[in-house]
């Protein structure tokens, strides 16, 4: 579906168990403000989590929770753009895996990985996998995941480290587990199998109680959506800018370890960084322009590039997840019209202003169905 303009968009009804009556309301909501009725039915048993594309954009790789017969997996699958066919990746049995990325060169990915039971000492906890599409082999790539989480994984561009959201663990004796203290952001060298903390560092104290997946760029920076900081040298710029702690900021970790706001984003709501190849192009979520109609959420795909910021999208809508492909030509984001995080994915063509919806829980649904 292309969409133009706000008030042409029609509103899809993803769920096959609401009642005539409220399919009834939806269509007159359509001839109106669009706006869909909400904590409609059970929580979805198929949601979408997170998504990313290859450097040329053609190939979408996408983590979902499957919760169908009462269980709760998390797996991934690979959705091809122009044939727009979707096939699963193969993952054992006790491992969930989630926000999956591609490698530079597009033939493996790189993915959150946790295991609690039936798995060895070395593949415990949480840990950042590699798999080779070609060969479905896999494996660990980080150690000791008792102690250290590692979340939202993302590669340099020459494809030799990745980056992520790294915190301490804490397990209870329920052997359920939690961030101890606040999240930062660590690197890990495929070459040594080396992790570094970049942040905190020596030079910067600062962590933040939410961190997005972070983008390595070109010249050694580190950009990052960063909420709520705590301590350090960023809580004190925060305030000195009247700045409130909730803002969802557009960080940037300079080589030397200092940390500041993306230049040309200092008083941006900046959500879900991406970047392109070359860093010119910066694409974010972001809140909808003043006044504007939209389903009560009100976020768009925003670009920032030349020191212009422009509102590419005009969903109006709940958005989350940015992702760029390397040319900059495309953007992915995550979007729903509920409460329940039910996300379809999306693609924006920045250069023709084309916006269309590429999977929705309701495909994938069906393709499961299919294929069990």
């Amino acid at each position: 579906m292309t969409i133009h303009s706000r008030r042409n968009i029609l509103c899809v009804l993803r769920s096959a168990r609401i009642g005539a009556a409220i399919l009834l309301a939806a269509v007159m909501l359509t001839l109106g403000s669009c706006k869909p009725p909400r904590h409609i039915g059970p929580p979805p048993d198929i949601r979408i989590t997170s998504a990313s594309l290859s450097a040329t954009g053609g190939t979408v790789v996408f983590g979902f929770d499957d919760r169908r017969g009462g269980a709760n997996r998390k797996r991934l699958g690979l959705f091809d753009v122009a044939s727009r066919s979707i096939r699963l990746v193969d993952q054992p049995e006790n491992f969930r895996w989630g926000s999956p990325v591609f490698a530079p060169a597009g033939r493996k990915l790189a993915f959150t990985s946790y295991c609690f039971y039936d798995c060895t000492p070395e593949e415990f906890g949480y840990h950042v996998g590699m798999l080779d599409l070609d060969t479905g082999a896999w494996q660990i790539v980080t150690a000791d995941g008792r102690n250290n989480m590692r979340l939202s994984p993302n590669f340099s561009q020459d494809g030799k480290s990745i980056l992520f959201v790294s915190a301490k663990a804490e397990w209870n004796k329920e052997g359920g587990s939690r961030p101890k203290g606040f999240f930062g952001v660590s690197s890990l060298s495929l070459e040594t199998r080396q992790e570094r903390q970049l942040l905190p560092n020596a030079a910067e104290t600062t962590t933040f109680q939410s961190v997005g997946r972070p983008t390595l760029m070109a010249g050694g920076d580190v950009l990052f959506t960063c909420m709520a900081p705590f301590k350090g040298a960023f809580e004190e710029m925060a305030g000195r800018m009247n700045l409130r702690n909730t803002h969802n900021f557009a960080c940037r970790l300079r080589p030397d370890g200092s940390l500041g706001i993306v230049p040309g984003l200092e008083r941006q709501y900046a959500n879900s960084l991406s970047a392109s190849a070359d860093g010119k192009r910066i694409a974010f979520i972001a809140r909808s322009s003043p006044g504007k109609q939209g389903r009560g959420f009100g976020s768009d795909l925003f670009v920032h590039e030349a020191g212009v910021i422009r509102e590419t999208t005009q969903l109006g809508t709940h958005a989350y997840l940015t992702d760029i492909s390397d040319d900059g030509a495309v953007a992915l984001f995550l979007a729903d019209d509920t409460r329940k995080k039910n996300w379809s994915i999306w693609l924006h063509r920045v250069g023709a202003g084309e916006t269309r919806e590429i999977l929705t829980p309701d495909a994938l649904h069906l393709f499961l169905g299919a294929t069990d």
